[in-house]
């Protein structure tokens, strides 16, 4: 099993919806744009291009992020951080 598939069986094992950037994991249909959570955050939608996998749990939490990191650690975090710093506050509160 691969990284991704693990995070995908896991996911599903909570009963989350995982998002992943670019894997045959996740539906070639399916946009960040449907996500009501991500919708009004354009600048954030595109920074998720960075992250590799995004758990979603109902309409309204975002339990994980994912940026998988085989050298430069501080960057992938730097990443995640990106894209909380693009979600205001007042939603990020419910994660």
């Amino acid at each position: 099993m691969d990284t991704n598939e693990i995070l995908f069986s896991k996911a599903k094992s909570y009963g989350y919806r995982s998002w992943f950037a670019t894997d045959m994991l996740s539906l070639s249909s399916y946009s960040l744009k449907n996500e009501k959570l991500l919708a009004a955050f354009e600048d954030a939608i595109a920074e998720t291009n960075n992250i590799d996998c995004i758990w979603f749990e109902g309409d309204k939490k975002m339990p994980a992020l994912f940026k998988i990191c085989n050298e430069n650690v501080l960057e992938g975090l730097c990443r995640l951080n990106n894209v909380k710093e693009l979600i205001p506050p007042i939603i990020q509160s419910i994660f």
